[in-house]
Formats: C-alpha cells, sequence, structure tokens
C-alpha cells in the first residue's frame, strides 16, 4: 500500500531507523537497509508455514517536504499448509499492516510537528 504523509522523507526515515522490539517492534529483525531508494526490508521471527517479510520504503512526494510512504508484505509459504494459513490469516494481517501503517505515518507527523489522527 502506499501513503502520503505530512513529513519528510528524511523524518520518516528517522521513524523506520527507531524500529526494534524496545519501540514495540517485537518479532521483526532488520534483514536489509537500502539508504538509495530507502527501503527497510524486515522479516518476521515467529514460527510460520513459511516466511514472512514487511518492506518499508519513502520517497520525496514533492518539493512542499511531503513523502510517500510504501508498504509491502511478501509471504513464503512452506506447501500448502503455508497457503492455507495465508489465505485464512487475510483479516489478521490486514489489520496488523494497517496499524503498522498508522503507527508510522503518527510517529513521523508527531516529529514533523503534524500529528497525524485516525
Amino acid at each position: 500500500s502506499e501513503r502520503r504523509i505530512d513529513a519528510d522523507p528524511e523524518t520518516l526515515w528517522q521513524v523506520f531507523e527507531s524500529i526494534g522490539a524496545g519501540h514495540g517492534w517485537s518479532w521483526w529483525r532488520v534483514e536489509h537497509v537500502d539508504q538509495s531508494p530507502r527501503l527497510l526490508r524486515l522479516r518476521a521471527e515467529v514460527p510460520l508455514p513459511g516466511r514472512l517479510w514487511l518492506e518499508l520504503s519513502v520517497e520525496g512526494d514533492d518539493d512542499c517536504g511531503r513523502s510517500r510512504y510504501r508498504q509491502r508484505v511478501v509471504f513464503q509459504p512452506y506447501g500448502l499448509a503455508g497457503e492455507a494459513f495465508w489465505t485464512a490469516s487475510t483479516p489478521l494481517r490486514d489489520a496488523v499492516v494497517a496499524g503498522i501503517a498508522r503507527d508510522i505515518m503518527s510517529k513521523a507527523g508527531r516529529r514533523a510537528g503534524h500529528p497525524v489522527s485516525g
């Protein structure tokens, strides 16, 4: 998914960099960081019937200090059990991913002096 936010790319990237278990991000391990383009790939460290990644990226949206925030979930299932799990977990997964986006956007908005609601 992609969202626009009233925070510059550097501010949003700082929020990405602050991600960790000490900040309410349990079960995710940083697997890859790329500064150009700005991309952070996290891997879930929970027992699942497959491998799960969350990719977060940011780029400038315009000259007014806004950013485009992109979030992508990738799952590599282990056989039919993994595929069944992925299909059955859609409502929960969507809620978790939406919550992550809200959390990131809220933190970036506060850092930029533009609180984000909802």
